[in-house]
């Protein structure tokens, strides 16, 4: 049987499982790389497929496997630098994206305060916008890293993207979308809960890529970023921290002015920053 690869973020091959062993040996994949069973097939981790796992183990063996993956080391200020290159080579379809997402929210918001029990109970309906938001905007992780891979646009891979991923991303999106529940308890509290958040994202930063890359379903995909956050060292842990860190300033920043331009700094680092992240998927899992 033939496999295709992706490495450096490019779909390769065909390539027979000895060909990939070999590859492995000689480090020019890691033994986790995306591997499919066909060109346009579902990408998953090589050792997803047991007769490549089963080879790794006997021709590689699994302990020495995992050391002869190069150590990436990565540099907060590249990841922001090519994360910046991104938006701005790619700045009008990220705009109309994320635009188009705002006003979903913002439509949706006004249209809930004129509801008597949103407007009794405002987190229930900041719960809500949230949900709604975070998973348009989850989905929206596949057509950055697309472009991040120079690949044109296509309406059909859109529809594919959204239908695999629309309800592990909503999922995932009401999970991360609790801390406007927090909030309406206390402001401590809701504080607090965005601390816990920062942490959690990070953890699980990987998850929208892996749904709309690969098949692996929420819970596989939630596995394989922490696998690999887990195991990335603290340097590189304290990378992407920083960066979804920069992200809530900068978000934030704004507010403090005017709780109006809070929107203003949403537009100016989630595109980066999911640039960045794009960046960093395709360093640790090509």
């Amino acid at each position: 049987m033939d496999y295709y690869v992706v490495i450096n973020g490019q779909k390769q091959g065909p390539f027979d499982i000895i060909a990939i062993i070999k590859k492995v040996k000689t480090r020019q994949i890691a033994p986790d790389t995306l591997v499919a069973d066909a060109a346009n097939g579902n990408f998953m981790p090589a050792t997803s497929f047991p007769e490549i796992a089963t080879l790794l183990e006997e021709q590689v063996g699994i302990n020495k496997a995992s050391q002869m993956k190069e150590k990436r080391v990565l540099r907060l200020r590249k990841v922001l630098a090519d994360g910046v290159d991104l938006w701005v080579r790619n700045v009008i379809g990220f705009t109309v994206g994320f635009a188009t997402i705002l006003i979903v929210a913002f439509a949706l918001n006004g249209g809930l305060k004129k509801i008597q029990i949103f407007a009794d109970y405002p987190s229930i309906g900041n719960y809500i916008i949230s949900l709604l938001a975070t998973t348009l905007y989850l989905l929206f992780f596949g057509y950055i890293l697309n472009a991040k891979r120079s690949k044109a646009f296509s309406f059909e891979q859109t529809f594919i993207e959204v239908k695999k991923g629309l309800i592990p991303l909503g999922i995932l999106s009401a999970i991360f979308s609790l801390y406007t529940i927090a909030f309406g308890v206390n402001q401590l509290v809701g504080l607090v809960s965005v601390v816990v958040l920062l942490f959690v994202v990070t953890m699980f930063s990987f998850v929208p890529f892996l749904i709309v890359d690969t098949s692996l379903g929420l819970g596989g995909a939630a596995k394989q970023s922490l696998k690999k956050v887990m195991g990335m060292g603290a340097d590189n842990f304290g990378v992407i921290l920083a960066l979804i860190a920069i992200n809530l300033v900068v978000a934030l920043a704004p507010a403090f002015i005017d709780k109006n331009f809070f929107i203003f700094g949403l537009f100016l680092s989630m595109p980066i920053t999911v640039s960045s992240l794009a960046y960093i998927y395709d360093e640790l899992f090509a």
